[in-house]
C-alpha cells in the first residue's frame, strides 16, 4: 500500500506497489496476493469495494510501521492470515464482515468491531491472538482446531460442527461473552490453566 493514488480507495490501482515503497502498479492486489500496509505508505484506506485476497498485514512491526486506518466500506475475505501490528482495522459503522482462513494475529494494533462479524474458515490447527480487541459475532466455521494466545472477548460465538475452540494447555485463556453463546456441535477445548 502505498496511498499515494488519486483517492485512498483500494480499488485505485495508483495506491499500490509490488515492494515496500516501490513504483505504482497497474491494478488492485488479487487473490493470491499478500496484502502489506507498512510506514511506506502510512496512509489511510477505505475499502471500497469486495476483497479477496491471501494474507493482510497491517505493519510489519510493533514499534514504527503503518499506524494509520483502514476503513471497510465493504466485506474482506482472507485465504490466509490477518495480522495486526500497529494501525487500525475499523469495519465502520455498516457492520462489514471479514472472512480469514488462517490465524488472527493482532500484537498490537486496533480492531474496531463495531456490529461486525469475523468468520474463521480454515482447517488444521490455527491461533487466535487479539490483544485485548473484542469482537462483535465472532464465528468459527472451518475444519480447524483455533488456540487462544490470549483472553477473548465478543458480543456473541458460535462454534459450528467441524470446529474446535480451545483455551489453550497451561494457559486456559478467559473468553468474556456478553450475548449468546452457539455451539452448533462444535468443540469447546476448556484447559486447566
Amino acid at each position: 500500500w502505498l496511498g499515494t493514488g488519486a483517492n485512498s480507495n483500494w480499488s485505485t490501482s495508483g495506491n499500490w506497489s509490488s515492494a515496500s515503497g516501490g513504483g505504482a502498479c497497474t491494478g488492485a492486489p488479487g487473490t493470491s496476493s499478500n496484502v502489506i500496509f507498512d510506514t511506506n505508505g502510512n496512509n489511510v484506506c477505505t475499502v471500497d469495494s469486495t476483497v479477496t485476497v491471501a494474507s493482510l498485514t497491517l505493519s510489519t512491526s510493533t514499534t514504527g510501521g503503518y499506524t494509520s486506518t483502514v476503513t471497510m466500506a465493504s466485506s474482506v475475505t482472507l485465504s490466509g492470515d490477518m495480522i495486526m501490528n500497529r494501525g487500525t482495522l475499523n469495519t465502520s459503522a455498516s457492520n462489514y464482515g471479514i472472512s480469514v482462513g488462517g490465524n488472527w494475529t493482532n500484537s498490537g494494533g486496533t480492531f474496531t468491531a463495531n456490529a461486525s462479524t469475523v468468520t474463521l474458515t480454515g482447517s488444521g490447527s490455527l491461533t487466535i491472538k487479539s490483544s485485548g480487541s473484542s469482537f462483535a459475532n465472532f464465528q468459527i466455521n472451518g475444519t480447524g482446531t483455533w488456540t487462544l494466545q490470549d483472553a477473548l472477548v465478543v458480543s456473541t460465538l458460535t462454534v459450528s460442527a467441524a470446529g474446535t475452540l480451545d483455551t489453550k494447555s497451561g494457559s486456559n485463556w478467559p473468553i468474556t461473552v456478553s450475548g449468546d453463546w452457539m455451539n452448533n456441535s462444535g468443540t469447546f477445548t476448556a484447559e486447566v490453566g
